[in-house]
């Protein structure tokens, strides 16, 4: 028996030519009758979920549907592990054993047995100049942009104060298109000057700028959980975008992959030393957030994890193994992993009303000139900066956003009081383990030694895991009455 769609497809193809693999971001799948082929781009990132099971096999943009269509509620320890102690998502895994990722490259297909396939790029090792690499990462975004010009003016850019959607402004209004508007939303939290820098942007180049509003933190996080199939802890803010340019505009533009890729947001020398020199398990001790135990003891047992943090470090090592042959090795993990992960849940989970969705850094020509270059080259930080102001130095004066400092602890404690009655009224026997919660909470508002200790109790990652469990919940009761 076959329900549902035969056959969908999501996100844009830009033809190669040259018998060379289509570019862009795009997934789909295909029955004939006798036999599902799954297709995705180079580095899947649009996300679609599936699992197999005897002679059953489901897949689909959202793991919520297929627990609701009877996927096995076994919930996967190893990588709540590691999501716990990252706050994403490695390889192909999500929170229930039997769902995975479509993994990236080629896809794969399923006639009663699955034969699956992945591929993952990590850049060759190029000998190149600091000059000579700006002025060729310049003219291959040029080239990028070139590739993806709208098809009509009928477009909008999420605008900040960085480096990503400004190179992109940049080359698209010098190509003669101007955005239907820019738009910035505001954050949560302690944040940056984004709003007031991307208004000079637009003010400068004569273009309209909206600043969207902001939704409740706890209707924003819920909604944006359901919307990220729970991979996660980001983008609850960018929902008021979404609706804006969902029901405005057709094509959309975003900046994924240009910070980790060339401004080498993850990555330090420290960091970048131990993965060359092999140093795995080190790496992985630094890259991992403090302990869980905490968060652990308030939730259902079915999540908790025992021996969390080496059951996570275990994992993430044989993760960063996997690139250790890179010019910018830790870059990579981080691509592959973070980038593709949960970044890319923005533009092809949250903005996926939006028809088109741009993402010029993806580029294959521009990822593999970037994954190539020295490790070193990128230690500084400055080398996007360096490209942009090389490529538009006309503009190069306008100043980048600053981290700022504000007011947060009310605001933080208020939402932790939201979460914790959201828990009880989810589950009211955890009320005791929220109460204890509460004052670990109250001194991680308070105390930023304790921070340091104890960052993953925060209000955010309860809720994450109430609305889970809820979700799980709600599954079983609705396969029970089947």
């Amino acid at each position: 028996m076959v329900n549902g769609e035969l056959s969908r497809e999501f996100g844009h193809r830009i033809p190669a030519g040259n018998g060379s693999p289509a570019d862009g971001v795009f997934a789909g799948w295909k029955w004939d009758g006798r036999r599902l082929t799954v297709e995705i781009d180079r580095y899947g990132f649009y996300p679609l979920f599936y699992y197999s099971r005897g002679d059953e096999f489901a897949i689909s943009t959202s793991l919520v549907r297929l627990l609701e269509e009877g996927a096995p509620l076994d919930v996967d320890g190893n990588a709540l592990a590691v999501f716990l102690h990252l706050g994403f998502f490695i390889a192909n895994d999500t929170a229930f054993r039997h769902i995975k990722v479509v993994p990236p490259n080629h896809g794969f297909t399923w006639n009663g047995t699955l034969h699956v396939r992945e591929a993952r790029h990590l850049g060759s090792q190029l000998a190149i100049s600091r000059p000579e690499a700006i002025s060729e990462y310049g003219e291959l975004f040029h080239n990028a942009i070139a590739k993806r010009l709208p098809r009509s003016e009928n477009f909008a850019l999420p605008l900040s104060g960085g480096r990503d959607s400004r190179h992109i402004l940049f080359e698209l209004y010098e190509a003669g298109h101007r955005p239907k508007y820019c738009i910035t939303a505001y954050r949560y939290g302690a944040g940056d000057n984004d709003i007031d820098i991307a208004m000079l942007l637009a003010d400068t180049l004569g273009l309209k700028h909206f600043v969207a509003d902001r939704l409740p933190r706890l209707e924003a996080e819920r909604r944006k959980n359901l919307a990220t199939s729970f991979c996660t802890d980001e983008h609850a803010w960018l929902l008021p975008v979404a609706e804006f340019l969902r029901d405005s505009v057709d094509t959309t533009y975003d900046g994924i992959g240009g910070d980790v890729l060339s401004a080498s947001l993850f990555q330090n020398r420290s960091w970048f030393d131990l993965h060359r020199a092999g140093r795995c398990r080190e790496l992985a001790r630094a890259l991992m957030k403090p302990s869980t135990d905490e968060i652990q003891r308030t939730l259902d047992p079915i999540f908790r994890v025992a021996d969390s943090t080496e059951v996570a470090r275990e994992q993430i090592v044989q993760e960063l193994e996997r690139y250790a042959g890179a010019a910018n090795p830790t870059t990579m993990f981080f691509f592959w992993n973070r980038t593709r992960r949960e970044i890319a849940l923005s533009p092809f989970g949250i903005f996926a009303g939006v028809r088109t969705c741009f993402c010029p850094y993806l580029d294959h020509q521009v990822f593999d000139f970037l994954a190539s270059l020295p490790g070193e080259m990128l230690l500084d930080k400055a080398f996007h900066t360096d490209t942009i102001s090389a490529a538009h130095p006309r503009l190069a004066t306008i100043p980048y956003s600053t981290p700022r400092r504000t007011g947060t602890l009310v605001k933080t404690l208020t939402f932790g009081a939201r979460v914790g009655w959201y828990g009880m009224l989810t589950r009211p026997t955890r009320v005791g383990r929220l109460a204890r919660l509460a004052a670990q909470i109250l001194r991680f508002g308070l105390s930023s030694s304790y921070r340091k200790s104890s960052a993953v109790i925060g209000p955010l990652l309860l809720l994450y895991f109430f609305q889970l469990e809820e979700t799980r919940r709600k599954a079983a009761a609705r396969l029970a009455q089947r």
